[in-house]
């Protein structure tokens, strides 16, 4: 058997890497980590769908403000 450690004086390893069962441990980590990426795609769609529904909310509240703050003029330049 060649390994770089011959020539190096390095011991040989024993090769006792099984390749399928690597394989499948790294496939079940990869679907695992596909899993949670759909549910915080899930989460961070929401939360987003919470702040456009607040920002939505806010603009309203600012022209109900602006509106009265346009009456309340109008009213103490026209003495009504």
């Amino acid at each position: 058997m060649l390994s770089p450690g011959r020539y190096i004086g390095l011991p040989d390893d024993e090769d006792d890497f099984d390749f399928v069962e690597r394989f499948g441990t790294l496939k079940e980590e990869l679907e695992d980590q596909m899993r949670e990426e759909v549910r915080l795609n899930k989460l961070i769609m929401e939360n987003l769908a919470k702040l456009e529904m607040n920002a939505k909310l806010h603009i309203l509240i600012l022209k109900k403000e602006m509106l009265k703050v346009k009456y309340s003029c109008i009213y103490y330049t026209f003495g009504l």
